[in-house]
């Protein structure tokens, strides 16, 4: 993990409480969750607002000269679950440098129950909204896991996970997090998110068929 752990509960507050997609109602935390309207990205409010308008352009310029290039889709014999031939490259892309030595992609499904990060190397983790009231268990400081892992040692699992701050990869994304509509499909790297008609996402590494995760009200179904 590059992000510092502090708080879940402060971690959850921060991430979600602040997304504003289409109009929908995202579940309130303890500090109040709003919507607002907005069709391709929702902000991350106050705490990443001083990274400026300069950030934000540099991502879209990262996302279009210097982003991975999109995977082809995978044999039908590897078992992985194959890239839609309409998939499209992720455009909310936090250049590397800024927060890690790799670029790192974030995405958050049309509910804004659910939000994902995939870095360039390889690493990737989406965080669950429902799990903070952890029905996921807790780690050693009591803190839930929400945090679902969709690469490394421990892929498939969820752990504990503090996303507030702006060395986070959503805190430097600021207001640009890229909204996975119903029926599209976003990819980055060794990742893919497609987004559900009920509004969450099915999220799956395009190099591993034993990491495809489907998220549905903030939490994973399968």
């Amino acid at each position: 993990m590059r992000i510092t752990r502090r708080s879940a509960a402060v971690a959850a507050s921060s991430l979600f409480a602040a997304l504003a997609i289409g109009g929908l109602q995202v579940p309130a935390l303890a500090d109040g969750a709003s919507t607002a309207s907005s069709s391709q990205s929702v902000s991350l409010g106050a705490t990443v607002s001083h990274l400026g308008s300069g950030l934000v352009t540099a991502a879209h310029a990262a996302a279009a000269a210097g982003a991975p290039a999109q995977a082809a889709a995978p044999a039908a014999s590897d078992g992985v679950r194959p890239l839609p031939a309409d998939a499209v490259q992720a455009s909310s892309v936090v250049p590397a440098g800024v927060i890690d030595e790799a670029a790192v992609a974030v995405m958050v499904s049309k509910d804004g129950s659910v939000s994902c990060a995939f870095w360039e190397h390889g690493e990737g983790q989406c965080g669950a909204l429902a799990a903070q009231d952890g029905r996921h268990g807790a780690d050693e400081n009591g803190q839930p896991k929400w945090m679902l892992s969709m690469t490394g040692n421990n892929p498939m699992e969820f752990s504990s996970y503090d996303a507030a701050g702006d060395d986070t990869p959503w805190g430097a994304a600021g207001g640009d997090i890229q909204v996975v509509e119903p029926g599209q499909t976003v990819t980055y790297g060794d990742f893919a998110c497609t987004g559900t008609e009920a509004g969450g996402m099915t999220c799956w590494n395009l190099t591993d068929k034993s990491i495809d995760a489907h998220f549905e009200d903030g939490d994973l179904v399968k």
